[in-house]
């Protein structure tokens, strides 16, 4: 059995008030709220050979968005691709390897711009997990 799961959101964040935030950013009513991206959409592909097991590949889009309240540096967005493998090892037991940023993409998990300087907070590199989990059900 193959499965599509597809999800998304697009958001409009603006200031509603205009400031002048000493040593920081001036607020300008009407511009887009800093390090809010406007778009982050997910999909997935699950795959179901045999009863006992399972794997899915997934997607995850985040949107570029602005750095800093004048909305006059941005960060690009990123797209990132994970993946992973489920057994059941008997009633209630389960397997999983899972992989996350499968190609090993350089992106940042946050970036802002302040008093002059780009932050950037690195996401993780390519990784991988191998978890072991009982259903209490």
């Amino acid at each position: 059995m193959v499965q599509l799961i597809a999800s998304g959101s697009v958001a409009w964040h603006r200031y509603e008030f205009s400031e002048a935030v000493d040593g920081g950013d001036t607020i300008t009513k009407g511009n887009t709220v800093a390090t809010a991206p406007r778009n982050v959409h997910n999909l997935a592909v699950g795959f179901q050979p045999t009863a006992r097991t399972a794997a899915e590949v997934e997607l995850n889009y985040l949107g570029g968005y602005f750095l800093d309240a004048s909305n006059q540096h941005t960060y690009p967005g990123h797209t990132l691709a994970n993946a992973r493998v489920r057994y059941a090892l008997a009633p209630g037991w389960k397997a999983t390897l899972r992989v996350t940023n499968l190609l090993d993409r350089r992106y940042a998990d946050r970036a802002d711009y302040a008093f002059g300087n780009y932050r950037y907070f690195p996401g993780r590199e390519r990784s991988g997990f191998l978890e072991i989990g009982y259903d209490l059900r």
